[in-house]
């Protein structure tokens, strides 16, 4: 799961935080894995900020921090609680993205968010909750159309 926010002390530098090191063979050498949904320039970016501590990179750069650091484990299913938070339009582009990436290497995102718009462009289907309670289940366009979730988030058309 990435939280909403950077569940680091802050202290790590940014290539700890990243990476995942693995012995290799009887060597005691350490092997870097990249996690393969980071893109070339993306990765090239964090190369540069290796030896800046995660507290201070910015919300947009934690939270790509966090999510690398939740894909070096290879799993099968990835929670992400609002990633899009605080961030500016070109970080939530970069970050949609990402999503679609991670979703096109067969792993199953469930996602968390308050963005519709954001939400609207990267999922399959929609569980929309009002109160804890269930309000929608459907594709973005069964959820846009449902007059119970214009009804809760838009205050009706009165």
């Amino acid at each position: 799961m990435v939280p909403q926010r950077n569940p680091g002390d802050g202290f790590n530098k940014g290539r700890k935080e990243i990476f995942e090191h693995r012995v290799c063979g009887g060597s005691g050498g350490y092997a870097i894995k990249y996690p393969p949904e980071l893109p070339t320039g993306m990765l090239r970016y964090i190369e540069k900020k290796e030896d800046t501590y995660s507290s201070s990179l910015s919300y947009g750069e934690q939270r790509i921090l966090e999510i690398a650091r939740a894909l070096v484990s290879d799993p099968v299913l990835i929670i992400l609680d609002e990633p899009a938070a605080g961030m500016n339009p070109t970080e939530k582009n970069s970050l949609a993205g990402l999503v679609k990436r991670i979703r096109a290497r067969g792993i199953t995102v469930l996602l968390v968010e308050h963005d519709m718009k954001f939400v609207m462009g990267i999922t399959d289907r929609i569980c929309v909750l009002n109160y804890g309670k269930r309000l929608a289940l459907g594709t973005p366009a069964e959820v846009q159309a449902n007059p119970e979730v214009v009804e809760a988030y838009l205050g009706g058309g009165d």
